[in-house]
């Protein structure tokens, strides 16, 4: 459990740089097009919120459960919703977002397994 939060922590701060540069990308592309999208600056609110789960993540790996998973969680689901829904011409971003969701969905499975095992040991 340890490891995979520190995996999941450094992979998300690693697909911060993809996103941010795929984002520059995508509001170039919304200036010269004259278009009125917002999907460049949804995916730098993508990437913004998956480096701070990221970081949170890696910081706080060794605690079993508690504030740090929670934080990690609400800042994935943010990403992921944020991704998904406002994608526009970022077609990407709707691969991030989802990716997102995912590690939100472990870093749940990670809080409750975390709670099960405390109340075991209590007994």
């Amino acid at each position: 459990m340890k490891t995979a939060k520190l995996v999941i922590g450094i992979i998300s701060c690693v697909l911060f740089l993809l996103i941010m540069f795929q984002s520059c990308a995508a509001t170039v592309v919304e200036a010269m097009g004259d278009s009125e999208g917002l999907s460049g600056g949804a995916g730098v609110l993508t990437g913004i919120f998956m480096l701070v789960a990221g970081i949170v993540g890696i910081a706080t790996h060794k605690a079993g459960r508690g504030g740090g998973t929670v934080t990690c969680i609400v800042f994935y689901v943010l990403a992921g919703l944020i991704g998904v829904f406002m994608h526009g011409i970022y077609e990407d971003l709707v691969i991030w977002g989802i990716l997102c969701l995912v590690f939100a969905l472990v870093h749940i499975i990670f809080q409750f397994k975390g709670e099960r095992t405390v109340k075991g040991n209590l007994s």
